[in-house]
């Protein structure tokens, strides 16, 4: 780094991978649902990195977040041409992935002094910063409800760019 910059560069991440995730019912064999983008369930890979900069009184950074692809499930058999019989447990179907997602946000603060004893922060946030849109998740075979949205609303972000300003003040 050039010793002529003022200021501090800071970079963390952090990334997670699940292994094992069974769900044992007592009805339905069990099954490894890492990976199942379409519940609740853990995806393969998840993941946040932070690039930042500090120059008091101001700090700026910038934020990936996200998480792998995966599938509708994993019991399910991806079949085209001379498939097994579907059953309950292992359904025979022709799609099973479903995109994973990247988010940018990016945020700034700076500080003040209020008076002799007090002081002050603006700030402002940007959450998903490129306004990404979500990827689509075919609606279940029970269909979804009209007020549903066909996406994983666990996993994907589902407002669109949202800004957060404020002002915080230490007495």
């Amino acid at each position: 780094m050039n010793e002529s910059w003022a200021g501090n560069v800071s970079l963390h991440g952090t990334a997670t991978r699940y292994l094992k995730n069974y769900t044992d019912d007592g009805y339905n064999e069990p099954t490894d649902t890492v990976g199942e983008n379409a519940g609740g369930n853990p995806s393969t890979w998840r993941y946040t990195a932070t690039l930042a900069y500090d120059l008091d009184p101001m700090r700026v950074s910038l934020t990936a977040r996200g998480f792998s692809a995966g599938t509708y499930s994993n019991a399910y058999i991806v079949c085209t041409t001379g498939c097994p019989l579907s059953t309950a447990a292992h359904r025979t179907i022709d799609f099973n992935h479903i995109d994973g997602a990247m988010y940018w946000d990016a945020s700034t603060s700076y500080k003040f002094a209020i008076g002799e004893e007090a002081e002050g922060e603006a700030f402002l946030n940007i959450r998903n910063l490129l306004n990404a849109d979500p990827a689509p998740v075919a609606r279940s075979a029970t269909g979804n409800s009209f007020f549903e949205p066909l996406t994983n609303i666990r996993k994907f972000d589902v407002l669109g760019r949202v800004f957060r300003a404020g002002l915080r003040f230490k007495m």
